[in-house]
Formats: C-alpha cells, structure tokens, sequence
C-alpha cells in the first residue's frame, strides 16, 4: 500500500509539473520561466510529502527501498520530460551543463525547506 501511495504521489506530482512546463512559451525565457515554475512545485505539498518520506528512509530499510525506487523513477520521468520541454537543451551531452541542472535542482530543492529569519 505504501509502494502504491508513493508511486500515485509521484505522478501526481510530476503530471501537474509537466502540465505548466508544457505551456510555456517557445521565448528566450523559457528555462527561467522553467525555473520559476519548480520553484513553486518544490514548495507543494506533494513534495514536502515526498521530503519526508526521504528523510524518513534514512532510518528504515524498508523504507529506503521503496523511496529509492520511486526516486530513480522520479528522476527518469524528470529528465524525460526535460528533453520533451527543451528539446535541444535538454539534449546536451555536455557534462558541465548536467552538472549546472543537477545544482539547481539541488539548490531550489534545499531552499524550499529552508527557513530563513
């Protein structure tokens, strides 16, 4: 039941992810319009759920095995609907640029749960 509950958070968390990113315009600022939308996905209540079920994992094993499996699926689905995006960009076979991705995925990752004040 938990296997299922996660992998039904996860796409719906990505669905309506992909929903915004596929109306964005063709504009010369669409990866910041990207970014400003995972900005606001990082911050929805399925994501700080699935924060927790991460942190969680860290200390039960079996656990960890589920959230593992939903997070390389979560993170197959990610890249995926990169490429469906941004086409080219996304296609980049430059390690530099999957370096700058991954970092800011990280970084609006980590800010969303931080507190500040």
């Amino acid at each position: 039941v938990l296997r299922a509950s996660i992998d039904h958070m996860i796409d719906q968390w990505i669905e309506t992810y992909a929903e915004e990113l596929r109306k964005l315009p063709a504009a010369e600022k669409r990866l910041q319009a990207g970014v400003d939308i995972y900005w606001r996905f990082v911050q929805n209540p399925l994501f700080v759920a699935w924060q927790e079920l991460q942190a969680a994992a860290r200390t039960d094993p079996e656990l960890a095995e589920i959230v593992s499996a939903a997070a390389r699926r979560y993170d197959e689905r990610r890249l995926e609907l990169g490429r469906e995006v941004y086409g080219e960009v996304a296609a980049v076979d430059d390690p530099n640029f999957a370096v700058a991705r991954d970092l800011l995925r990280v970084a609006l990752e980590g800010l969303s749960v931080a507190e500040f004040g």
